[in-house]
C-alpha cells in the first residue's frame, strides 16, 4: 500500500528530512485514495501546493539533464562514430577470422600428417639410439683426439707425456681388439704411425739419459734412476707393450751402461783400498811366536793390564768392534788413500768394500725390480713417493757420484741410494708369473753387478791371502760382519741375488779362520815339544822345545787373554762351538806350557809361585773382558780352580 508521502509527492532524504519528489506518485494505486484520505488530512498541508512544488522540481531536473546532454553532444557524436568504426573493424575481423578458420583447418590437416611422420621418425630415432649405445663405447675408445697427436709429434718427451701415452695405450688396445673392416684401414694406419713415432721418440730420449753415464762416472746414478727413469716408467711400459724391440734395446743399453759405471767406479775404489791395504800390511805373530824385541811384545808387556774389551779398552779393539757393526762409522773414502799416515786395519777395509757393495747392490736391485720387473699397467704415477727412503749407509746430504767419492766428498758410489725402498719392488708369492719376473730381475741385476762383485771378491781374497794374513780377531770380525749382512739383506729378501756372493765369502773366511787357529795352536804345541806343523815359530827356532823364557810365557798368556776376550766380544750364538772349540784346544796347550815351564823350576814353592802368578795374570786379563758372558764365566772358573790348586 502506498504511503501518504508517496501520494503527496514527498520523500525522505538521507538525513530523514522531507523533500518534494514525484518519483513515487506513479506507483500509487487510485483505489487506495480513500484509505489515504485520513492520513492526508492529518498533514495540514495543501496537496496541490506540494504537487506543484514537486512538479516544478521535476521540470528543473529535466532541464538540467537536457543541458547536460546538450553539453556532451559532441562527445556522443564522436562516440557514435567510433562505434560505427568498430563495427566496420569487427566486420573485417570477422572476414579475417573466417579466412583464418579455413587456413587453420588446412594446417590441422598438415599437423595430423606431421604427427604421423613424427611417430615414424621417433621410431627410427629409438632404433638409432639403440645402435648408438652399442657403438658409442667403441667409437669413444678408438677416436684419437687431435691434442694427443699434437703432443706426440710436436712436443719433447718429458714427464708430461705420461697421461698422453696412457691414453694412446688405451686407444691402441681398443683399435687392435676391434673388428677388422675395410672402413677402419685409415684409422689403423694413423694409429700405427703414431705408435712408431712415439716409440722412436721415447727410445731416443731414454738413450740420451744414459749417454752421460757411458762416458763418465761423475754423474749420480741414483738421481738418474729416481728423478728421471722411475717417473717415466709408464713410457717404458708402453715400449714393452707396443714396441718390444725398442724396449729390449733400451734394456740392453741400460745394462751395458750401468755395468760399465759400476765396473769403473769399483775398480777405482778397490784400487784406493788396495793402496791402504799395502800400507798397513804387517806380519801378524802367532801366539807362540814371541820376538821379545818386537814393538808388539814390548807394548803388551808395558800395558799388560790394559786388556781388550774391558773398561778403557785399547783403540785397536774399539776399531775391531766398530768394524762388526753395519750401522757403525762411515766407510773409508777413496781419497783417504792419499793420506800417508792413514792405515786402517784389514777389518775396516773389508767392512768398507762390503757395505759399499751391498749399498749399491741393493739400490740397483730395488730399481731393476721396480722398473724392469713390475708392470704399471700404464697408470699415471700420481701416487708415487716423492723420494725413496735414504740408504742405510748414506750421509744426510744428497746422492753423490763416483767422482765425488774419489775427491773424498761424501760417500762412495753414491751411497745415498742405500736400500731405497721403492714402491712395488716386493715380490708377491701369489702372483702368476712371479718366478719369471724374479728370474728376469735377477738376471739383469747379475749382468749389471757382476764386475762390482768380482772386484769386491778379489779384494776380500787379497785381505785374507796367506802372504798377508790378518789376525784371528780381524778375521772373526770379518766373519761376523759378513754374517750380519747375510741376515739383514738376504734372509730379509732385500737383495736375494747377493746370497751366492756372501756365501762365497763365508766359505772363504771360515776355512781361513780355522787354518789360522790351527796355526795358533801349533805354535804353542811346538813350544811344548808336541810336534805340530812343519813351520815352527821364531821362538821354537831360537830356544828349542824345552827352554822358554818366563817373559815369553808371560807374553803368550797375555796374548791368550786378549784373544779370548776378543772372541767373547765377537761371539755369535750359531757358531760358538766353531770358535771356542779352537780356543779350548789353545787353552789346553797354554795350560801344558805353564806346567812345563813350572816343571823346569826345581824349588816346589817357586813352581807354585810361578803358576799362581801366571794364573792371576790370566784372571786379571780375562776379568777385564765381558766377564758376565757364560764363556768368560767358564774360563774364569777354570783358572780360579787352577790358581787354588797351585797354592
Amino acid at each position: 500500500m502506498a504511503t501518504v508521502a508517496q501520494l503527496v509527492g514527498i520523500q525522505r532524504d538521507e538525513n530523514n528530512q522531507l523533500i518534494p519528489s514525484l518519483a513515487g506518485i506513479n506507483k500509487v494505486d487510485p483505489d487506495e485514495f480513500p484509505a489515504l484520505a485520513e492520513p492526508v488530512a492529518a498533514l495540514n498541508t495543501d496537496i496541490r501546493t506540494l504537487y506543484s512544488q514537486a512538479w516544478s522540481n521535476q521540470e528543473q531536473e529535466d532541464r538540467e539533464n537536457d543541458r547536460h546532454f546538450l553539453d556532451r553532444a559532441k562527445e556522443y557524436v564522436e562516440l557514435n562514430e567510433q562505434v560505427e568504426t568498430s563495427n566496420a573493424l569487427l566486420t573485417d575481423l570477422s572476414t579475417f577470422l573466417s579466412t583464418f578458420q579455413r587456413d587453420l583447418s588446412a594446417v590441422s590437416g598438415h599437423i595430423s600428417e606431421l604427427q604421423g611422420r613424427s611417430k615414424t621418425i621417433e621410431a627410427r630415432l629409438a632404433a638409432r639410439k639403440a645402435v648408438e649405445r652399442s657403438l658409442s663405447p667403441l667409437l669413444s675408445a678408438i677416436i684419437i683426439p687431435p691434442a694427443l697427436i699434437q703432443t706426440i709429434f710436436e712436443t719433447e718427451v718429458s714427464e708430461a707425456w705420461v697421461p698422453p701415452i696412457t691414453e694412446l695405450d688405451a686407444k691402441l688396445g681398443a683399435i687392435r681388439s676391434g673388428p677388422r673392416i675395410e672402413s677402419r684401414k685409415a684409422l689403423d694406419d694413423a694409429a700405427e704411425g703414431l705408435r712408431l713415432h712415439a716409440s722412436l721418440k721415447i727410445l731416443t730420449y731414454f738413450i740420451s739419459l744414459l749417454r752421460p753415464f757411458s762416458l763418465s762416472i761423475s754423474g749420480s746414478l741414483y738421481q738418474l734412476q729416481t728423478s728421471h727413469l722411475l717417473p717415466l716408467k709408464p713410457l717404458f711400459d708402453f715400449l714393452r707393450r707396443h714396441a718390444a724391440r725398442q724396449a729390449h734395446e733400451f734394456q740392453k743399453a741400460y745394462v751395458s751402461t750401468v755395468r760399465w759405471y759400476y765396473e769403473t767406479g769399483f775398480r777405482r775404489y778397490v784400487r784406493a783400498l788396495e793402496k791402504l791395504r799395502l800400507k798397513a800390511v804387517e806380519k801378524v805373530e802367532l801366539i807362540g811366536e814371541v820376538n821379545l824385541g818386537s814393538k808388539a811384545s814390548l807394548a803388551l808387556l808395558s800395558k799388560k793390564n790394559n786388556v781388550v774389551t774391558g773398561p778403557g779398552a785399547g783403540e785397536a779393539h774399539a776399531q775391531v768392534m766398530q768394524s762388526v757393526q753395519i750401522e757403525g762409522p762411515p766407510v773409508i773414502l777413496a781419497h783417504q788413500a792419499a793420506d800417508s799416515a792413514y792405515r786402517p786395519p784389514p777389518e775396516a777395509l773389508f767392512r768398507s768394500i762390503s757395505l759399499v757393495l751391498m749399498d749399491n747392490a741393493e739400490t740397483e736391485y730395488s730399481f731393476i725390480a721396480a722398473f724392469f720387473g713390475q708392470h704399471s699397467s700404464l697408470a699415471p704415477m700420481a701416487d708415487r713417493p716423492e723420494s725413496p727412503n735414504p740408504g742405510l749407509f748414506s750421509p744426510p746430504s744428497g746422492g753423490t757420484s763416483f767422482a765425488d767419492e774419489m775427491d773424498g766428498a761424501e760417500s762412495v758410489l753414491g751411497s745415498e741410494a742405500g736400500k731405497a725402498s721403492i714402491a712395488g719392488s716386493t715380490w708377491s708369492k701369489d702372483d702368476r708369473g712371479d718366478k719369471l719376473r724374479k728370474a728376469v730381475v735377477e738376471g739383469l741385476w747379475k749382468s749389471v753387478m757382476e764386475p762390482a762383485q768380482e772386484y769386491s771378491r778379489n779384494f776380500a781374497s787379497a785381505l785374507v791371502d796367506s802372504t798377508s794374513l790378518p789376525s784371528a780377531t780381524s778375521l772373526l770380525a770379518m766373519i761376523r760382519l759378513n754374517e750380519s749382512i747375510i741376515a739383514l739383506f738376504v734372509d730379509q729378501h732385500h737383495c736375494p741375488p747377493m746370497e751366492s756372493h756372501l756365501i762365497g765369502l763365508r766359505m772363504t773366511l771360515w776355512p781361513t779362520f780355522s787354518k789360522l787357529m790351527n796355526s795358533q795352536i801349533d805354535s804353542v804345541r811346538k813350544i811344548n815339544g808336541s810336534g805340530g806343523s812343519s813351520s815352527g815359530g821364531v821362538l821354537a827356532k831360537a830356544v828349542g822345545a824345552t827352554s822358554v823364557k818366563d817373559s815369553a810365557v808371560q807374553i803368550i798368556t797375555l796374548r791368550y787373554a786378549e784373544l779370548f776376550n776378543a772372541f767373547v766380544a765377537l761371539s755369535g750364538e750359531q757358531d760358538e762351538e766353531m770358535v771356542f772349540g779352537s780356543i779350548l784346544r789353545l787353552r789346553q796347550e797354554l795350560d801344558r806350557l805353564l806346567l812345563n815351564q813350572a816343571s823346569r823350576i826345581s824349588d816346589p814353592l817357586k813352581q807354585k809361585a810361578f803358576l799362581a802368578t801366571h794364573y792371576e795374570e790370566l784372571l786379571q786379563g780375562l776379568s777385564a773382558g765381558l766377564s758376565t758372558h757364560p764363556r768368560s764365566q767358564t774360563e774364569l772358573a777354570h783358572y780360579r780352580e787352577l790358581a787354588r790348586k797351585s797354592k
